[in-house]
């Protein structure tokens, strides 16, 4: 798909938003995305269980 980066973070905290603002942070340091741009989040959880969450997310102000 156009436009899609698929993410798999080296490190998955208990806390779900923890988490995505990891991502988040990964992400802008890549240059992958800004402030205001639309994240979807696939996640399992608990970690390491099957895809059972999806999360649409505005980015923050993020500093890569």
């Amino acid at each position: 798909m156009w436009g899609v980066h698929a993410l798999c973070l080296p490190r998955f905290e208990s806390d779900f938003q923890v988490t995505t603002a990891q991502a988040e942070r990964l992400l802008a340091e890549r240059g992958l995305v800004r402030a205001g741009d639309l994240l979807v989040v696939s996640a399992g959880m608990p970690a390491g269980g099957q895809t059972n969450v999806l999360k649409l997310e505005v980015v923050g102000n993020v500093t890569p």
